[in-house]
């Protein structure tokens, strides 16, 4: 297997573990060369060590880390320009500290948002599976009961039969269409190039608009630029490179603005707030943290401030998700059943 050309891309974990593992080894006194060879001794997983002997190789003869990290897909862009910056500027332990919280604050948003989507994607195959049951087996059952009255099910009732006949006639062709589908996620999201494509394509194009969507892109860009600006790295430039990792167009228009602010001679601070990057709030207190010298350990309380507020909207989402899911499947199982109940209590109404 060439390590270079390997598609799926490295978890959020793996990146903030690298880099502080890198971090630490710095900070011991030992040079990127022989921590990187350490590391490649003490890894016991297959890929991983195939990973690290190749950048070790690579920096061990004479190379620069990011250089070797550019060429890895897996590694991303941003990663290896805020290493090249450290590198240049004297700073890349400090770097390498910043990049994993920064990975594994993502690897918490990503956990964050799985975690608040499984409950009610379960309710909903549950409720899914209870409606497909009714009308398929319960139904029928009811169905021969009208028969044997000498009666016929309500109009409603006989539609949902028929829709229930349906699915069963075509059980086998929705199978095969759930299979594919099932086949066409696991490739799209097992290949970093088709993923991508499709969060930018559709993902973004539907959720993008989205407030909580904003908010998650919002925090990740303070985080980033909280990176930048510890650096020393001058606000112009910080925004070119954090500008790359966001993917939220409405938001990336807003980072536009500002720095077309910036090019104007607008304040950092007015810029933000103009261009609405950031509330009021937290641009106001980027005024402060210019004025006392502190803007990046601002930027840096923006970014958790951001985060938490995006986990409050996503729990409040799913808050809202899950009684709605709760009262539509009360109501579609009440419809059916009171469909035929309705007419079977008249009848034996009738017959007593």
């Amino acid at each position: 297997m060439d390590i270079i050309k390997t598609k799926k891309a490295l978890s959020f974990t793996y990146l903030s573990s690298f880099c502080m593992e890198l971090a630490l080894i710095l900070n011991a006194g030992i040079s990127i060369n022989d921590g990187l060879t350490i590391l490649y001794e003490d890894e016991n997983d297959k890929q991983s060590k195939q990973l690290l002997e190749h950048i070790s190789s690579e920096v061990n003869d004479g190379r620069q880390l990011d250089a070797v990290l550019k060429e890895d897909v897996r590694f991303p862009s941003y990663m290896t320009h805020m290493i090249e910056i450290g590198s240049q500027t004297g700073k890349l332990e400090q770097v390498l500290r910043n990049l994993a919280a920064y990975y594994n604050n993502q690897e918490n948003i990503k956990n964050h948002i799985r975690n608040a989507v499984i409950y009610p994607s379960v309710l909903l195959l549950l409720m899914l599976i209870v409606i497909f049951l009714l009308i398929t087996k319960v139904l029928p059952l009811f169905a021969g009961v009208f028969t044997q009255l000498g009666s016929s099910l309500s109009p409603l009732a006989q539609i949902l039969l028929s829709i229930g006949s349906g699915i069963q006639n075509y059980i086998a062709v929705i199978v095969i269409v759930l299979l594919a589908l099932i086949v066409a996620s696991i490739i799209v999201f097992t290949n970093s190039k088709l993923r991508d494509a499709f969060n930018k394509k559709i993902v973004t194009s539907i959720f993008s608009k989205r407030k909580v969507s904003i908010i998650i892109s919002s925090a990740k860009f303070a985080d980033a630029l909280s990176i930048c600006m510890s650096c020393g790295m001058d606000i112009d430039k910080s925004l070119q490179l954090t500008s790359k990792i966001n993917t939220n167009p409405t938001l990336a228009k807003k980072i536009n603005d500002c720095i077309a602010l910036l090019a104007q001679g607008v304040s950092s601070s007015e810029a933000f707030i103009k261009s609405q990057i950031f509330s009021s709030l937290y641009g106001r207190m980027l005024v402060v943290g210019y004025k006392t010298g502190s803007a990046d350990e601002v930027m840096r309380e923006i970014a958790v401030k951001l985060q938490t507020q995006a986990w409050d909207e996503i729990n409040s989402s799913i808050n809202r998700v899950e009684p709605a899911l709760v009262i539509i499947l009360s109501v579609i199982v009440g419809v059916i059943l009171l469909s035929v109940m309705i007419p079977l209590m008249s009848i034996m109404s009738a017959i007593g």
